[in-house]
This record gives C-alpha cells, sequence and structure tokens, in this order.
C-alpha cells in the first residue's frame, strides 16, 4: 500500500489492497475480496441478512468478509481463531480440498456450506474488468473448471 498512489474506498476501509491499475497517471489499488465474497454469496442464493454469521480463521481477507457480510445486513459476526504455526506452514504446500471435513460435517449436520470458489472467481472477474474495462461472463464452464 506504502508505494501506490490512491486507495479505493474498498480498499481504504478494508486496509488490504489485491488489484492494481493505472488511471489518470496514479496507481491506484482496490480490493476485490469484498465484492467478490458479496458476489459469491449471492450466486449461491443464501441471504445473509438478520443472520448470525460465524467466521472459522481471522486470515487477511477476514476484514474484507466482515465488510461485506456488514454491507448485506448480517445480524452479529462471530469469529473464532487459533493460529498454530505449523499448520500454516502446511497450508503453503498444499491446496484446501473443495469440501474440507469442517464443510462435510456442518452439512451434515443440516447447514448451508459454501467452500469460497464463488468468492475466487468473482474475485477475478472484478479485477478482469478492472484492468481490460471488459466484463467477461461467468458460466457454468468457467465455474466447473475449478472443480
Amino acid at each position: 500500500i506504502e508505494y501506490i498512489d490512491e486507495l479505493s474506498p474498498e480498499a481504504n476501509e478494508s486496509k488490504s489492497v489485491n488489484t492494481i491499475y493505472s488511471q489518470n497517471g496514479k496507481l491506484v489499488g482496490h480490493n476485490t475480496d469484498i465484492s467478490g465474497f458479496e458476489l459469491g454469496i449471492k450466486y449461491s442464493k443464501y441471504d445473509v441478512k438478520n443472520k448470525i454469521v460465524f467466521i472459522l480463521g481471522a486470515g487477511g481477507v477476514v476484514s474484507s468478509i466482515i465488510i461485506a457480510l456488514k454491507k448485506m445486513g448480517a445480524a452479529k459476526i462471530i469469529i473464532s481463531n487459533r493460529t498454530k504455526s505449523k499448520a500454516e506452514d502446511l497450508k503453503i504446500f498444499f491446496y484446501n480440498p473443495s469440501e474440507t471435513d469442517f464443510l462435510k460435517k456442518a452439512k451434515l449436520n443440516g447447514n448451508k456450506t459454501e467452500n469460497g470458489k464463488m468468492m475466487f472467481i468473482y474475485q477475478a472477474h472484478q479485477s478482469f474488468t478492472i484492468w481490460h474495462k471488459l466484463m467477461p461472463e461467468i458460466n457454468e464452464e468457467v465455474i466447473n473448471l475449478l472443480d
């Protein structure tokens, strides 16, 4: 962030940048995590308005998720985090499964679960649109590429 000339409102609020572009001769830092998460939840047709949301973990994207949840009207957001350096080291070396044991257990108990794939797709969508001034179509073929 220290090398960027301007921050978008989203980047300023979240204190996080994942997309940089040039505008009027200045480097602008933007955060697509917020809209990526919001659009991913909307794609799943789940309404968080007036719901209690539990977030497991407090990684770098959580501030953006909280902003999106507040914007979407979540009644309460609960965050639980446990820091383990070895787990973080393992995370670097292995890709997460599309359905973790935690998500499997949650689903078995009747909960609706999402693994973050749609947020990832919509983040890329937002960045591509900013960089190329074109809005690509997100269809089932694109979604299935990440299965």
